[in-house]
């Protein structure tokens, strides 16, 4: 069917309108100003801190408007002794004023009872926390005896585990301890062995060593001149080189006439000497 005229001219400025719309925006944009927006990072910074600092503003006034519902109290006041138109004044409700007259009456003894107390928020707390003052329970403990110090002795040589208990910071964990290291060591001579225990550092020592002392009398001794190299090495303080050199040079030189000989081994220094001479005889 063939096209009219008037149709023709119709479908042609049809294609024109959708032309000019599609072209538009691109004309529009060639021969507009560059529209990219470039930002530095140090303006992209301030922006930024601009806006934290408007958020930070926005808390403290929210803050100020809480804290400002309370009032500081005209001068120092006892929480036990104050009565309901006193907490009113500082800001409290009156629900809120029941709460903490109910916790008054059994006694506030100090300012960390108070901040319990859980109507009193922290804002009305640090308002009137260096006004407070509790005479009653303040002069009970200004009069108020210090428990004795409970002073014992246990010998750590001889004692069982219940006697050992029975020193001030030592239970039962310790007192397995001592005892364990005194069977290997055969007794202490030298109360500072204590600390070569597990887990027994200077604190402790400090905290016990009042209350111990030891009796060295009974130290289970090795003869160097009967031993044998494995009585030897079960020492907590003798390697098995170094025992093996003390019955070699037995074997080599004959007995030993004095407990110094050992010294002729290259592997006994002095420190290692003052640490097991307790522990021998001949």
């Amino acid at each position: 069917m063939p096209i009219s005229k008037r149709n023709r001219r119709g479908l042609l400025l049809l294609l024109c309108i959708a032309a000019l719309i599609s072209y538009t925006p691109r004309i529009i944009t060639a021969f507009s100003d560059d529209n990219n927006i470039q930002i530095s990072f140090e303006e992209l910074e301030k922006i930024e801190e601009e806006i934290d600092a408007k958020r930070e503003y926005k808390k403290k006034s929210k803050k100020k408007v809480w804290a400002s519902k309370f009032k500081a109290p005209e001068q120092a006041f006892d929480p036990n002794e104050y009565q309901e138109e006193d907490w009113l004044k500082l800001g409290l409700s009156k629900k809120q004023v029941d709460v903490v007259l109910n916790f008054s009456k059994r006694g506030l003894k100090s300012n960390n009872d108070l901040e319990k107390i859980f109507v009193i928020s922290s804002d009305l707390f640090d308002l009137i926390k260096d006004s407070t003052f509790y005479p009653e329970f303040e002069a009970k403990k200004q009069f108020e005896p210090l428990p004795e110090k409970e002073f014992i002795k246990v010998d750590i040589n001889t004692a069982d585990i219940e006697n050992l208990k029975s020193i001030p910071g030592i239970g039962d964990f310790y007192a397995k301890k001592i005892i364990e290291y005194r069977e290997e060591l055969g007794g202490y001579c030298d109360t500072k062995q204590l600390l070569e225990i597990w887990k027994f550092d200077s604190e402790k020592y400090d905290e016990v060593s009042e209350n111990i002392i030891l009796n060295k009398k009974d130290l289970r001794l090795i003869d160097i001149n009967s031993c044998s190299i494995d009585e030897l090495k079960s020492h907590p303080y003798i390697s098995y080189k170094v025992a093996n050199s003390i019955v070699k040079m037995r074997l080599a030189s004959g007995n030993y006439n004095q407990i110094e000989d050992i010294l002729e081994s290259k592997l006994i220094d002095l420190e290692l000497f003052s640490k097991i001479k307790n522990y021998l005889k001949i």
